[in-house]
């Protein structure tokens, strides 16, 4: 139990140092700004998609997790709409973050589970490995040990097959 506890927080720490990065060379509310400066302008596509997601990211990276949420509660249905279907499993990873900063954990789990869902389809192991880890730290926090490191041995192998 205290191996797989080391093992989680370990896990947890190198995916913090990997996915942390800067966008654009831009940070905290001089990226928000651009973005929303962006977002004024842009099309129902898949650009004002990405855009929402990318100011979800940013509002969370800021400890803004309830703008987060909305930002990307924005996206999903117009990635829908526009069937850009790694823009919804994006849009739930980042709500999945949020939400368990927030500790809203039932949240995070049912959004977690949707990016995870998504991410199968698609096939997209980038998105699949990071939402395995997101996944891991939801159970992580309400202390099932046993599921937390079943998702992190699923991105432990989807890594070593990549």
């Amino acid at each position: 139990m205290i191996q797989a506890k080391r093992n989680i927080i370990i896990t947890s720490v190198l995916l913090i140092l990997i996915v942390t990065e800067a966008t654009a060379q831009k940070q905290g509310q001089a990226l928000i700004d651009s973005l929303q400066s962006e977002l004024a302008k842009a099309k129902e596509d898949t650009i004002k998609v990405k855009l929402l997601n990318q100011l979800g990211r940013a509002s969370m990276y800021m400890g803004e997790y309830q703008k987060s949420i909305e930002y990307c509660t924005r996206a999903l249905p117009l990635a829908e709409k526009t069937k850009f279907k790694k823009g919804t499993g994006f849009a739930y990873l980042v709500m999945t973050i949020s939400a368990t900063n927030m500790g809203n954990f039932s949240d995070a789990l049912k959004y977690g589970n949707a990016s995870l869902s998504i991410c199968l389809e698609l096939n997209d192991k980038e998105l699949l490995g990071a939402i395995y880890i997101d996944i891991s730290n939801v159970y992580q926090q309400i202390g099932n040990y046993p599921e937390a490191l079943k998702m992190l041995l699923a991105a432990l192998k989807l890594n070593e097959e990549t």
